[in-house]
């Protein structure tokens, strides 16, 4: 991808709103490869209790690896009614954590926070520490 095209793509990834399809054109284009095989769709039924004020679903698209060995999931995360990008940001920020720690120990993730209200929704890099 051009230079210009690859601005353009980007602009039109974060001024709309959230689209699947594009988010994950997105992270192919950015990413080159990502590992697919373990793509997963969890529902509120496996949300903690913890977390199921601000999440009502979640997805993985798949994993990448860095040239480091460092295991990034791709997730979507899609906010419940009530929670708000804005005022739900700890909340959700710790619900990756729990996400990175509880699914074969990741270092981090990408994420796309959406909400069902709102027409914003937020990119994150959450990365883990130990």
């Amino acid at each position: 991808m051009e230079k210009t095209q690859a601005k353009e793509f980007v602009k039109q990834i974060f001024t709309q709103t959230f689209d699947k399809g594009r988010f994950y054109r997105f992270i192919k284009e950015l990413l080159n490869r990502i590992d697919e095989s373990k793509a997963q769709v969890w529902n509120h039924t496996y949300v903690k209790d913890a977390f199921k004020d601000h999440v009502q679903r979640y997805e993985r698209l798949g994993t990448y690896s860095t040239p480091n060995k460092e295991k990034v999931d791709v997730l979507i995360v899609h906010l419940t009614d009530a929670s708000k990008l804005e005022r739900a940001r700890t909340a959700i920020r710790n619900f990756v954590a729990d996400h990175l720690k509880t699914r074969d120990e990741k270092d981090a993730a990408l994420v796309a926070f959406v909400s069902p209200t709102e027409t914003t929704w937020r990119f994150s890099y959450v990365k883990m520490e130990y």
